[in-house]
């Protein structure tokens, strides 16, 4: 038997096996790639006639396949750039198309490789969950190289994000309600993410501002915050972070002002239309709050009555009052007194104290009043609790019935209405 492929013999002179089948072998390395035709020729014998086949082979150089990722950990959102290198050895320069696969997923096709050494391929995607991948890169071959894959592993991340925060009013008073808004948006690299959800938490001075926002086109904001004292104040907005995006916080210090101050003194009347801050002074007369305005006493001491009709807040904090108090119709908070050494200490009133017709909270809370205490048709949540009432405490047509916290109060008279049972 002998054997060519038409540059030339093979082989030749091949003995048959000796037993059926009757077989002989060839073994040739080819230093070039492409299409050869071999030819099989056996010779015959003086039993059996000359005959010959042919078999047609594809010489192809081997390659090998690398692929690389420009992050390990890439997160969502951000560009993620796979760059396949194809390896030929001494063989000729490959030229068929790359195409990078994670799973069944197909991410580029028909890359086109670069036409000089290295020869390289790149496919760049942007991932929008988080979780392993294993990117496949298959190298197709060509006329004069085989085909041949690589794979490579990364781990997608969660995308970091940068909460903001602002108030509005930007500068709030004293008696103004205030809103928050918290805006979320992801870090770079990661700018082509789905959209944020989760939520956004909201606090002021360590208290929980309603119940968490949901995030809506990046956004969230609070509920009203109505009644915050005149001073500094830390608010905290929490975002959540969800399945894509990680969680974020910011911190703004946010001070409220009086539009009017009083440190010293200050001798007769006062009518208040703005929003007043009455801070360790003395005011020597009546006091009349006008609707619209807002009264802050601080370690104030007034030598008068105190009347105050549609105000948007009233705060009463380490002060007193010597003559009669009628609150009514405030549509912020009512806040008189608190426990001894917070910043809202207790108060003293000389005279009887009504709160009417409030929309929102009112607070009585460890200060001592002379004369009757009544409250009457509140809308919001009503405290009483750890005051001294030398007269009687009459509730009644409150939204809900007034409540002591835990902390009774003593009652000279007669605790009766909707606060029979808070002395």
């Amino acid at each position: 038997m002998s054997f060519s492929d038409g540059s030339g013999t093979l082989c030749s002179g091949v003995s048959l096996s000796s037993s059926a089948p009757y077989t002989a072998t060839c073994t040739a390395t080819y230093d070039s790639p492409g299409q050869r035709t071999v030819t099989a020729s056996y010779q015959g014998d003086a039993g059996t006639a000359r005959s010959s086949g042919t078999v047609g082979v594809l010489v192809q150089a081997v390659t090998t396949t690398t692929v690389s990722a420009s992050s390990a950990s890439p997160v969502v959102g951000g560009p993620e750039t796979f760059t396949a290198t194809v390896a030929d050895g001494s063989g000729p320069a490959p030229a068929g198309p790359v195409s990078f696969s994670d799973g069944s997923r197909t991410l580029c096709s028909d890359v086109s490789l670069s036409s000089s050494a290295p020869y390289t391929a790149t496919c760049t995607v942007t991932y929008h969950s988080p979780g392993q991948r294993t990117v496949t890169a298959s190298y197709a071959g060509d006329a004069g190289t085989a085909s041949s894959s690589g794979t490579v592993q990364v781990t997608v991340d969660r995308a970091s994000t940068r909460t903001t925060l602002s108030s509005t009013p930007g500068a709030p008073h004293f008696g103004q309600k205030v809103t928050f808004s918290a805006a979320v948006a992801a870090l770079a690299p990661s700018t082509s993410g789905p959209a944020l959800t989760g939520t956004v938490t909201f606090s002021v001075d360590g208290n929980q501002v309603g119940i968490p926002i949901p995030v809506s086109g990046g956004t969230a904001v609070s509920a009203l915050v109505a009644g915050l004292a005149p001073g500094a104040h830390t608010v905290v907005a929490a975002y959540s972070g969800d399945g894509n995006y990680k969680a974020s916080s910011v911190t703004l210090n946010l001070t409220v002002a009086c539009s009017t101050t009083i440190n010293g003194s200050h001798h007769g009347s006062l009518t208040v239309t703005g929003s007043t801050c009455v801070e360790g002074g003395t005011v020597s007369g009546a006091v009349t709050v006008q609707p619209g305005g807002a009264l802050a006493l601080i370690g104030a001491t007034v030598s008068g009555p105190l009347t105050s009709t549609g105000a948007t807040g009233i705060l009463i904090c380490s002060s007193t009052v010597t003559g009669r108090v009628s609150i009514t119709g405030t549509t912020g908070p009512v806040t008189l007194g608190g426990p001894a050494g917070s910043p809202c200490g207790p108060d003293t009133f000389g005279g009887p104290v009504l709160v009417s017709s409030s929309s929102g909270k009112v607070a009585t809370i460890d200060s001592m009043i002379t004369g009757p205490l009544t409250v009457n048709g509140n809308k919001g949540y009503v405290r009483i609790s750890g005051s001294r009432i030398g007269g009687s405490l009459s509730c009644t047509g409150n939204a809900t019935a007034p409540v002591d916290a835990g902390t009774s109060n003593k009652v000279k008279g007669t605790a009766s209405g909707q606060c029979s049972r808070l002395a």
